[in-house]
Parts: structure tokens; sequence; C-alpha cells
């Protein structure tokens, strides 16, 4: 998984939480008083709608940063190919050799080595 792919991935998945989080609330209202949900409903799209755009704007920002050692993308990559425990370990230790390569180069800061470290 690339890292564009990846954002895309976790982006979408993001909006996806949100929506269904405000329509449970738009169910649990639509029970007690219909016209109440549906002005809930239209309050709900727009604030949806600036929370796509500003969730944009925030991934925007991860796509000039090194995610490849976060437990977030590492997850995402698991779950995304849809490893087995096998396939997830035999990944996590390739990512864990690559980030040793990384370390050897020089290529990490001191405090985006301790983050990792914990990571793994």
């Amino acid at each position: 998984m690339n890292k564009f792919s990846y954002i895309k991935w976790s982006y979408e998945e993001a909006n996806r939480k949100i929506w269904d989080a405000l329509l449970n609330k738009y169910q649990s209202i639509r029970k007690k008083n219909r016209l109440l949900s549906y002005l809930w409903l239209f309050v709900a799209s727009i604030l949806f709608g600036l929370i796509v755009i500003f969730g944009w704007l925030a991934y925007l920002t991860v796509f000039f940063q090194d995610v490849r050692f976060t437990p977030h993308y590492m997850r995402t990559v698991i779950q995304h190919n849809s490893m087995t425990t096998e396939q997830a370990n035999e990944y996590l230790k390739s990512q864990m050799q690559k980030y040793k390569t990384s370390l050897s180069y020089g290529n990490i800061s001191n405090k985006e080595r301790n983050s990792i470290e914990a990571t793994f």
C-alpha cells in the first residue's frame, strides 16, 4: 500500500464512521420527534460537509509526513490486505527490519525513533 492509497482509505474510513454516528443520532431523535429529526439531518449534513473539507486538509498534511512505521499505518495495511495472523506477523517483522535499516542510515530523528520503538 502506497502513501496515497493509505491516505485515501483512511480518509474514507474516518468519514464513513462520522457519517454513521450522525445517522445513528438521527435515528434516535426520529423515534422521539420526527420534525426535530429532519432539523438534525439538515444540521448534520452541513456539519459533515465542514468535517469533510477540514478532514481533507488535515490529510494533505499527512502526505508530507513519514507514516511507514506508525501503528495506524501498519494496522491499515494489515486490514486492507486482509492478512492472516501469520502474514501480519511476517509483515511486522519486515517493517521492523526496514526500520532498523533506516535507523542505521540515520534517516530517523531521535524523536521519531522513540515513538517508533514504542510501537514495536
